[in-house]
């Protein structure tokens, strides 16, 4: 638990400074291209995003799951195969991915993009998909090694780096330069990741066999690809929803959708990214010892209850003033789906702590299975809330998805390893639920004007919940 809460504060940290930046470039984004021009780069970033997941067939995530097994069992001369193999696949796979975004240019644009006149920019994004899935595999050999100071100082360098000369590029040539903003990012991360790997893991001197290389590609295939077809309809899914906001609404909508995404899904995702980094090699290590995955997971739900539920209970209460004070005035249309998008957080913590469980031990037909119910669920509650509540419609679907996402994957684990939720984590969940769900109707009543006091008494009282456990699990730990 000790060792958890250390390296998950080390990741934090770097992803906090990332967060900051991310507040910064935000609001020059707003002011310099508005609503449309986020909506373009939210369509442009689900583009990446989406032939990542397709382009990398899971290969980076597959290099962590084999990559940490082996170096947990001190086979130095396994990880290193896994390794090259890992490396060989994606340069392949990353000019697949190039020259297919310059192939389909047009019918890309014009089903992804809005319309064809963004036609000459997507090569550009397919060069950024290639970067992508060069950072990506670099970062997953850091993650593999448990390089966990390494990932924070790519996390801080990266950002700062990143958005500087992304911010450059707006600055000169406003909408113009929004392709290449998103490649000059892209371009960042992967020297940056490239450079602090070679600097930070030591070379193993063995040469793999071509019958080594084939039988340890074969095996990330094996893994990786199942996976991708799980993060389409999962991740992909999330990374889908701007296209939808735009075909049923318009471009300006998909701009305010994309600033309460940043908010609640970018903004709170690097505490998920700090621990994922931390807690995914550790699940792996221990997948054949339902006991102690057990403890593992009820520890990660506390922590994780601990410092994300009154992140979440601010939150509320804060977003019709962080939405203005992040963008701009004109970004007010996004407060809705953000109020909705936060309660919906938690059940994300929760399910996403448990679904690594499934990830690291379960079969990838039991995997994809989840991302398919939750993926299903996201995409037909987005277009009924759309066609129902307009925009805020986008945020109750995120809540909605994501409580028959928790369900689905908590009956899984349960039947899996025979998992039981921790007394000592009951209340500190149920308070926090019932904290956000407080914060969230408090605006409609007689009390509005005591939202923001309410909240921070509630975050507060959720802390001392928390705490009061992870004292009392401190001796054990030590002792231990």
């Amino acid at each position: 638990m000790k060792s958890a809460y250390r390296a998950t504060a080390i990741l934090a940290s770097g992803s906090a400074v990332t967060v900051v930046v991310g507040l910064v470039s935000a609001k020059v984004w707003a002011l310099l291209v508005g609503p449309a021009g986020i909506g373009l780069l939210g369509l442009m970033m689900s583009l990446v995003g989406l032939g990542g997941i397709v382009a990398s067939l899971g290969i980076g995530t597959g290099l962590v799951r084999e990559g940490a097994n082996a170096l947990g069992r001190q086979d130095l001369a396994r990880a290193a195969v896994i390794q090259r193999a890992a490396y060989n696949a994606t340069l392949a796979l990353a000019a697949v991915a190039a020259v297919a975004f310059l192939a389909l240019r047009r019918p890309i644009s014009g089903w992804m993009l809005g319309g064809s006149e963004h036609a000459a920019s997507v090569p550009l994004l397919g060069l950024a998909v290639a970067l992508t899935l060069i950072a990506g595999i670099q970062t997953s050999t850091l993650n593999a090694h448990h390089q966990v100071s390494a990932l924070a100082r790519f996390a801080v360098v990266n950002s700062l780096v990143g958005a500087a000369l992304s911010l450059s590029i707006l600055w000169f040539w406003r909408e113009l330069g929004i392709p290449y903003a998103v490649l000059s990012t892209t371009t960042v991360s992967a020297v940056l990741a490239t450079w602090m790997t070679r600097r930070r893991i030591e070379t193993v001197p063995y040469r793999p066999s071509p019958e080594e290389l084939r039988d340890a590609s074969r095996s990330l295939l094996r893994f990786g690809i199942p996976f991708t077809a799980s993060a389409l309809v999962g991740s992909g899914v999330q990374l889908a929803l701007p296209i939808l906001v735009l075909h049923l609404l318009d471009t300006e909508s998909v701009g305010f959708y994309r600033a309460a995404v940043s908010l609640s899904v970018g903004y709170l995702g690097f505490l998920l990214t700090a621990m994922a980094q931390d807690y995914y090699p550790r699940v792996s290590r221990v997948s054949g010892e339902p006991e102690k995955l057990r403890e593992l997971v009820n520890q990660q739900l506390h922590l994780i209850t601990a410092i994300g539920a009154p992140i979440v209970i601010l939150g509320l209460a804060l977003a019709p003033l962080l939405v203005p004070l992040v963008y701009a005035p004109s970004f007010r249309p996004a407060v809705p789906v953000l109020e909705w998008q936060m309660v919906g957080n938690l059940f994300k913590f929760w399910s996403w702590t448990m679904s690594f469980v499934i990830l690291a031990r379960s079969g990838s037909r039991v995997f994809f299975f989840t991302e398919f119910v939750g993926g299903m669920a996201t995409l037909g509650a987005s277009w009924i809330g759309v066609r129902l509540f307009g925009l805020p419609g986008m945020g109750i679907a995120y809540l909605a998805a994501y409580l028959i996402y928790a369900a689905v994957v908590w009956a899984v684990v349960r039947k899996e390893i025979r998992f039981a939720l921790a007394r000592r984590n009951m209340a500190p969940m149920l308070t926090a639920l019932l904290a956000s769900l407080v914060v969230l109707v408090l605006p409609f009543t007689p009390l509005h004007t005591a939202t923001i006091p309410v909240a921070v008494a509630l975050a507060v009282l959720v802390l001392l919940a928390c705490g009061s456990a992870v004292w009392r699990l401190i001796p054990r730990t030590r002792a231990a």
